[in-house]
C-alpha cells in the first residue's frame, strides 16, 4: 500500500524497488498499490480505491505471474489501515455487476500492518478536519476495520511502537482482541521504546534494527501463510 497520511504519491519504480527487495529476493510478486490521495480525496475515497483495486490485482494476479489464491497486503500507518480494509472489509464479488472488476472478489490470504489506525473516530477525535480527514464523522466508522471482523479474515500481523504518538499502541491493541474474539490467527509485536515509524530519539541505530526486525517478521509471515 503505497500511502502516508492518506497521500500516495508518485514513486520512480527503481525507487519503490529498492523499498521491496527482501520480498523480491524471496521470489514473491510485489504489486505497488496507489490510491487517490489528500488534499483533493479522503480517507473515504482512498478505502473504496484499496477495495477496488484488489478486485483488479485478484482478477488479473495471472498476468502478473502470481496465484491469486495467494495474495497478502502490506502497508505503514495509513498503508497499515488501507492493508486492514483490504483484509477485513474483503468479499467475494457481486456476480450481478456489470462491471467485471465489481464482479470479482477481493479477498487476500495475509496482512501485514505496521503502526496502523484501526478505530478512526477514536483516533481523530476532534482533530481539524483537513486534507485526507475532511469528511463527515458519520462516515468514520464504515472506513474502520475494527468494525469489520469477522471468522472469514485472513492472519494478521500487526506492528506497532509502544510509544507511539501518532498512532497509539492502544490503536492495534484493540484490533488485536476483536481478532482475538472472532479466532482470527494474528499476532501483535510491540516494541515498547519506539514511537511512530519505529522511530527512537536520538537512537538511530536502534531505529534502523527495528527497521530490519519488522521487515524480516513482514517476509516471515508472509512465507508462512503464501507460500
Amino acid at each position: 500500500m503505497v500511502s502516508a497520511g492518506w497521500r500516495s504519491s508518485w514513486g520512480k519504480p527503481e525507487e519503490r524497488q529498492a523499498r521491496y527487495q527482501w520480498l523480491i529476493d524471496k521470489g514473491f510478486t510485489v504489486v505497488a498499490l496507489y490510491h487517490s490521495s489528500a488534499p483533493r480525496f479522503t480517507v473515504v475515497d482512498a478505502t473504496a480505491d484499496i477495495r477496488l483495486g484488489m478486485r483488479h490485482i485478484k482478477l488479473h494476479a495471472a498476468d502478473y505471474g502470481a496465484s491469486p489464491d495467494r495474495i497478502g497486503v502490506w502497508g505503514a500507518s495509513a498503508g497499515g489501515h488501507l492493508s486492514l480494509v483490504a483484509g477485513l472489509m474483503a468479499d467475494d464479488g457481486d456476480p450481478a455487476a456489470a462491471n467485471a472488476l465489481e464482479r470479482s472478489g477481493n479477498r487476500v490470504r495475509a496482512v501485514v500492518a505496521y503502526f496502523p489506525p484501526t478505530d478512526l473516530d477514536v483516533l481523530l477525535g476532534s482533530r481539524t478536519k483537513q486534507g485526507a480527514i475532511d469528511f463527515d464523522d458519520s462516515l468514520r466508522a464504515s472506513v474502520s476495520p475494527i468494525h469489520f471482523v469477522d471468522a472469514r479474515d485472513p492472519p494478521t500481523l500487526i506492528i506497532s511502537g509502544g510509544a507511539d504518538k501518532g498512532v497509539p499502541i492502544s490503536q492495534s491493541e484493540i484490533m488485536k482482541a476483536e481478532l482475538d474474539r472472532a479466532g482470527v490467527e494474528n499476532m501483535l509485536k510491540v516494541f515498547p521504546d519506539a514511537d511512530h515509524d519505529f522511530y527512537v530519539k536520538e537512537d538511530p541505530a536502534k531505529t534502523d534494527a527495528y527497521a530490519r526486525e519488522a521487515m524480516n517478521a513482514m517476509v516471515a509471515w508472509f512465507e508462512q501463510h503464501l507460500k
